[in-house]
C-alpha cells in the first residue's frame, strides 16, 4: 500500500511484530475474522491510519479496541501521542496488555480500562486498575460499527 511508503523501517517492523502476535493469538481467540488474517496490512493497519489525516489532538481514547484497531497502528506511528485503548473483554484486554509489553515503545498506552461514567460528556473519567486511580478520558475518541 502506498501509505506505508512514508514510514521508517523501525516502524514497519513495528507493524510486522504487532502482526504477528496478533496471528498467533486469533488461533485461541477471535480479534479478527479468520478470512482477514492474511490482509492485516491492507485491510486493519492500513485503514487505521488513515486517523492520521484528521486527528487534531495529541490525547486519543479508543473505545472498544478489541483487536487494536485503530489504536496501536496509531500508537505505533504517533509514539509521542498519548492513547487509551478501552476494552472490557477480558480475552481482547489481555491481547492489549500482551501487544504493550511486547511492543514496550508504545510506554505511553494504556489498556484494560474500566469506564467510570460516561453521562453528559462534560467530564468523563475511567479507572486505571494498575493503579487505582481515575483519570479523564481525552478528547478523541473512536467507537467502531458493529
Amino acid at each position: 500500500m502506498e501509505i506505508f511508503k512514508e514510514f521508517e523501517p523501525t516502524v514497519i517492523e513495528k507493524f510486522e511484530k504487532f502482526s504477528k502476535i496478533l496471528k498467533e493469538v486469533n488461533e485461541r481467540i477471535n480479534l479478527i475474522s479468520k478470512k482477514d488474517i492474511d490482509k492485516i496490512f491492507e485491510k486493519h493497519i492500513g485503514d487505521s491510519l488513515l486517523y492520521l489525516k484528521i486527528l487534531k489532538g495529541k490525547n486519543i481514547c479508543d473505545i472498544g479496541s478489541g483487536a487494536g484497531f485503530p489504536g496501536i497502528p496509531l500508537a505505533i506511528v504517533k509514539n509521542e501521542w498519548n492513547f487509551i485503548l478501552i476494552e472490557r473483554n477480558k480475552k481482547k484486554a489481555e491481547f492489549l496488555r500482551k501487544i504493550k509489553r511486547e511492543l514496550n515503545e508504545l510506554n505511553q498506552m494504556m489498556s484494560d480500562l474500566a469506564i467510570n461514567n460516561l453521562t453528559d460528556g462534560k467530564t468523563v473519567k475511567i479507572k486505571d486498575e494498575f493503579n487505582n486511580e481515575y483519570i479523564p478520558i481525552y478528547k478523541v475518541a473512536f467507537k467502531k460499527a458493529n
